[in-house]
Order: structure tokens, then C-alpha cells, then sequence
């Protein structure tokens, strides 16, 4: 009876890991963020490189 219970308890446990897991890949793996909303309001300047245009934008 021991081994069944745990064994059920070991089992639970790995399927409940897989779940959150999942869920967590699944919704925050591709939550990027919008790099100019990171800028604060009140910033006096920021500066922009474009690697395919190989400027500076100020």
C-alpha cells in the first residue's frame, strides 16, 4: 500500500511539473517587450543604431 501511494504521490508531482512547465513556456517565452517603451518619459535624449542601415538616428 506504501508503494502505491507513493509511487502515486511521485507520479502526481511529475505530471503537475510538465503542466507548469508547459504553461510557463507556453505564455512568457515569447513576451518581448517594445525596447521604446522602456524609456523613461522624461529621458532628454536616447539614441537608435539600425545595423542594416549601419547609422546612428538621434
Amino acid at each position: 500500500m506504501k508503494r502505491v501511494v507513493s509511487s502515486s504521490i511521485i507520479t502526481l508531482f511529475i505530471i503537475l511539473a510538465v503542466s507548469i512547465a508547459y504553461f510557463y513556456l507556453r505564455n512568457f517565452r515569447n513576451a518581448g517587450g517594445d525596447p521604446i517603451k522602456a524609456i523613461p518619459a522624461d529621458a532628454s535624449f536616447f539614441l537608435v543604431f539600425d545595423p542594416a542601415l549601419n547609422s546612428l538616428i538621434i
